[in-house]
């Protein structure tokens, strides 16, 4: 009995790793075109949660004519749905007194912007908002 209780809770444990490997690549750290992989969302004020999207294919696609298209296998992500969106990107801060310090606005919606390397971070908690992360992929 003791070991098919152990089983059963080993089992659990790895169910909620479900971490999968994206492959990253160096891009400027002062421009967002290109494609990026949504990895997590994390919502902050109304009902907190973090949620890891690394094993889904939630692709935003940034080009160099100030449109975004966004492809999601799943329904309702914490951010943006799969469609085709206005954006602009500005390299000034929107919020003091957070570490992002780019500014992208993705149609009516400004969100606090930070890249390092590989990495984007969108967030908008100074407005209640979420926190988006991503992969840089192209």
């Amino acid at each position: 009995m003791p070991i098919l209780l152990l089983l059963f809770v080993g089992a659990g444990c790895n169910e909620n790793e479900q971490k999968c490997t994206t492959i990253a690549v160096e891009g400027p750290e002062n421009n967002v075109i290109g494609k990026w992989k949504q990895v997590k969302g994390k919502t902050v004020f109304d009902k907190p949660q973090i949620v890891d999207y690394s094993c889904n294919n939630i692709i935003y696609n940034f080009k160099s004519d100030g449109s975004l298209s966004i492809y999601s296998d799943i329904d309702n992500p914490i951010g943006y749905n799969s469609g085709e969106y206005i954006y602009e990107f500005s390299l000034y801060s929107l919020y003091e007194n957070i570490d992002e310090n780019y500014t992208l606005k993705i149609e009516n919606s400004s969100w606090a912007c930070g890249i390092s390397g590989s990495n984007m971070v969108l967030n908008n908690t100074p407005l209640d908002g979420p926190i988006l992360y991503f992969v840089r992929i192209q």
